[in-house]
């Protein structure tokens, strides 16, 4: 029997996660500067940090759905329907070789196809 082992393929959504990661990077690097600055006592920045938490949990949640949404596309482009699939057309063949060489051992028709 032969498993079907997922490809790595890519698609439109491997470029939206790259650009959701590279907001997602520059989100958290706008988050710590902010993070300095309220340590500063900056007041603007209390405002500013409010915003860019709203952001990137946004942008979080959008990037948890695409990696999720990529995974599923990919395992049902790939035929898989949880962890692995089965190449059922292989597997009925070695099924057929085996019932042949079954018959041909027992030198008997009683064995079904």
């Amino acid at each position: 029997m032969a498993l079907i082992e997922p490809e790595k393929k890519t698609s439109s959504l491997d470029e939206a996660i790259a650009i959701a990661d590279g907001q997602l990077r520059d989100l958290t690097a706008l988050a710590a500067s902010l993070l300095e600055d309220i340590k500063a006592g900056d007041m603007e920045a209390v405002k500013a940090a409010g915003k860019t938490a709203d952001d990137l949990r946004k942008l979080v949640r959008l990037a948890i759905e695409l990696e999720a949404r990529h995974e599923r596309e990919r395992k049902q482009e790939a035929g898989i329907t949880g962890a692995y699939g089965l190449d059922l057309e292989q597997a009925r063949s070695d099924i057929r070789c085996k019932l042949a060489r079954l018959r041909r051992c027992c030198q008997s028709e009683e064995v079904s196809s």
